[in-house]
């Protein structure tokens, strides 16, 4: 008799397997899409190394992916084929008159076919796995170089920044400190020349008050050499209308001596 045959969508462990080896090939294939993508350089036309390496391991998964899903979910189990290789050889047994030990003996023979199919399918299997397996190491790999890459890049542009911000911190600070000590300067110069300028005005008013006091002066002194001038031509004309005077008096006693001599 056949033996019992147990179908493949009715038992959860497998369907649980086939499903986890199903999702960890396409977590792979994500996960390296994803790398691939990040690690492309919008600014670069040629792609850096890691992202060729990247997309070759996800050209293979993307190749592999078919064949895993087909093994798992379309090669029938060692029990399937057997009952119907033995119901198949059944009934063109009682057709040609062959015997149940004829085709039990084939039966024998295809199964240890089936089986050396069997091994070959877990071999297989096995290597797939460990191509998957190798494939996530190089792709944990990949993808731990490329952050160590962007870490050691993102901690020099931090260090630059803080070079550089700090330097221009310092350079802020002298030109504050500068600017303190010549707004200083500035103060001091300012309240010199306030002084200077006092000064100045100060001796410009002497200046004017002694130009003043020269001018009053002189005016003074014109004023004194005009009156006395006035006063002598007056004095001149008093002298000359005296002695006119005196001159006309003396003519006219003259005529009158003379008239008496005659006499």
């Amino acid at each position: 008799m056949a033996p019992d045959i147990a179908k493949d969508s009715h038992d959860p462990d497998l369907s649980r397997r086939r499903l986890a080896v199903m999702k960890v090939v396409d977590k792979l294939l994500e996960e390296g899409k994803d790398l691939a993508s990040s690690l492309l350089d919008p600014r670069s036309p040629h792609p850096p190394a890691d992202y060729q390496a990247v997309n070759k391991v996800v050209d293979i998964l993307v190749s592999l992916r078919p064949t895993i899903h087909h093994r798992l979910y379309f090669s029938p189990t060692l029990q399937y084929l057997y009952a119907s290789q033995l119901a198949r050889r059944s009934g063109s047994g009682a057709a040609s008159g062959e015997s149940v030990e004829a085709v039990e003996r084939q039966l024998t023979e295809a199964q240890r076919e089936r089986e050396a199919a069997l091994s070959s399918r877990e071999a297989l299997v096995t290597s797939l796995s460990a191509t998957l397996t190798s494939l996530d190491s190089q792709g944990s790999q990949a993808v731990l170089k490329c952050r160590q890459q962007l870490e050691r890049e993102m901690q020099q542009v931090i260090h630059k920044y803080d070079a550089t911000m700090s330097r221009l911190q310092i350079d802020l600070d002298g030109l504050r400190d500068d600017h303190a000590s010549l707004m200083l300067k500035l103060e001091h110069k300012t309240e010199a020349l306030n002084i200077v300028e006092k000064r100045y005005c100060s001796i410009l008013e002497e200046k004017q008050r002694a130009e003043e006091e020269r001018l009053a002066a002189m005016q003074a002194e014109f004023r004194r050499e005009h009156a006395a001038r006035t006063i002598q031509r007056a004095w001149q004309h008093y002298k000359m209308r005296k002695m006119l005077k005196k001159a006309q008096r003396k003519r006219k006693k003259k005529p009158k001596d003379l008239k008496e001599g005659k006499k």
